[in-house]
């Protein structure tokens, strides 16, 4: 074998490796920080719905964009035994899951998120506590859905690139 092929291909081993280590790291950051966004957004979407001024365990407003079209979330509350209380209207057919050990983490005081899949929909849910503004007394839980469906093509995607 010579010296020239020996090279080429000790060039184009490093060049393929590299380029998956490259691809590999992308691939991490990018499924990393979208799920933070995520996470961010359900958080800010959850304190906007405790904060409202008619908020209230057994009844509550789902947010609306500028032009008055409520968000793509599925909101829903229950009491400290974890039982349903209310949730968001366009969704009156779904009943977001809870298991035990995110009921006791949320009424730890702890923000809890848990993925889900209901037909061929993936959400992300975001499992908290509720707490009264005045007394600080632990009320119930509260939990926000969001389709998280596209993030995941498009992760499928550039996984397979």
């Amino acid at each position: 074998m010579s010296l020239r092929l020996r090279l080429t291909l000790l060039y184009s081993a490093i060049l393929a490796l590299a380029l998956i280590v490259f691809s590999a790291v992308i691939y991490v950051v990018t499924s990393r920080v979208t799920e933070r966004v995520t996470q961010e957004a359900i958080t800010t979407e959850a304190s906007r719905i405790v904060q409202d001024r008619k908020f209230g365990l057994t009844h509550f407003t789902v947010p609306s964009n500028s032009s008055g079209v409520p968000y793509i979330y599925l909101v829903q509350t229950r009491d400290v035994n974890g039982d349903l209380l209310a949730r968001s209207w366009g969704y009156s057919e779904v009943e977001l899951p809870l298991t035990a050990d995110t009921l006791d983490m949320a009424l730890d005081g702890h923000i809890v998120f848990t993925r889900m899949k209901i037909d061929e929909l993936s959400l992300m849910v975001y499992n908290g506590p509720i707490y009264d503004k005045e007394t600080r007394v632990l009320l119930g839980l509260l939990q926000v859905a969001r389709p998280v469906s596209d993030q995941d093509d498009a992760l499928r995607v550039l996984g397979t690139l």
